[in-house]
Formats: C-alpha cells, structure tokens, sequence
C-alpha cells in the first residue's frame, strides 16, 4: 500500500508510471465497491473460525502414525464418512 501511495502522490513517480491520483469522488466509488466484498470475506472467515473445528472430521488410521508403513506414505489422513 506504501508503494502505491508513493507512486500516486509524490513527484515525480505518477509522471514517471503516466498515472494520476484518484478524485475524492472515485475513492468514495472504489470504497463502495470494496466494502461489501470485505465484509462477506470476514463473516466468512469468522463463522469458519467458530462453527467449524479444524481437523475435527479426520482420522488418521490406525493408533499412530508411526504404526503406518512404507506402504502407506503418502496417503495422508483417511477421512471417516461413517462418524457423521
């Protein structure tokens, strides 16, 4: 964001790039914009953080890990459908 800035506002970068800064009403517009996109994304994120428990739906086969062959490196965890 600091870059960007930079470049907009002082001389003689916008020149330079063959930019010119935003008008007061064109960041109202950008902002109207971006608002809803960030609020969605952090409900999003936030009803994933306290409804879903991470790893809560896995189960790795067998004891331990370290029970597990060469044989089944690289298989990762095996997902249990039938706890549900």
């Amino acid at each position: 964001m600091t870059l960007h800035f930079l470049i907009l506002y002082v001389d003689p970068l916008p020149v330079i790039f063959q930019i010119r800064p935003l008008s007061w009403p064109q960041w109202v517009v950008v902002l109207k914009m971006s608002l809803p996109v960030i609020l969605m994304d952090e409900a999003l994120k936030f009803m994933a953080r306290t409804y879903i428990e991470p790893g809560s739906q896995i189960q790795v086969r067998g004891s331990d890990l370290s029970s597990c062959k060469k044989s089944c490196r690289g298989r990762g965890p095996a997902w249990d459908w039938s706890a549900r």
